[in-house]
């Protein structure tokens, strides 16, 4: 597992590694809110990559992956692959390619750090289901499961701005 601590870090690994060769998919993970998709749009524009968002593909019945609209989402990757990188993101990732019967060749999972560095979005995993939201349940489930946090081959740890 490689650590980087800023989008144009993780820009530049990826370019000296074989990662963001023609043809591969890299996905992006992690919490609701985490600058998943700032992360995705930065680098699909400095990689000249295919981005694809997962949120367009979730039907909003708060059952999240079981309702997910697998064709429409293979059809859009199916279309996106060939000679071109594609950059996948969006929460529940590793579930949502199961599904789909697809893989990646990188995962990245982006983690909000706050103060004293600490990972801000570790206490949800440590709560009370019942005190969070269904999302954000279907989210702390998948980690405890998939372990995104754990096995991804690169973590981006992106400090949380005060406002």
């Amino acid at each position: 597992m490689i650590v980087v601590a800023s989008q144009r870090e993780l820009v530049e690994h990826l370019c000296t590694s074989e990662v963001s060769a023609q043809g591969m998919t890299i996905g992006i993970d992690g919490f609701s809110g985490v600058g998943k998709t700032p992360t995705a749009q930065f680098l699909a524009n400095e990689l000249r990559a295919k981005l694809i968002h997962l949120d367009p593909f979730f039907v909003r019945d708060g059952r999240f992956a079981e309702s997910f609209k697998v064709a429409d989402f293979r059809r859009e990757l199916d279309g996106a692959s060939g000679p071109r990188l594609t950059i996948i993101e969006g929460i529940l990732l590793a579930d949502i390619l199961s599904k789909a019967e697809r893989a990646l060749d990188c995962s990245i999972y982006v983690k909000r750090i706050g103060r004293g560095h600490l990972w801000y979005d570790r206490n949800k995993l440590e709560r009370n289901p019942e005190e969070l939201s269904k999302l954000d349940q279907a989210i702390v489930a998948y980690h405890h499961r998939v372990k995104p946090h754990e096995t991804s081959a690169i973590i981006l740890e992106l400090e949380e701005r005060p406002a």
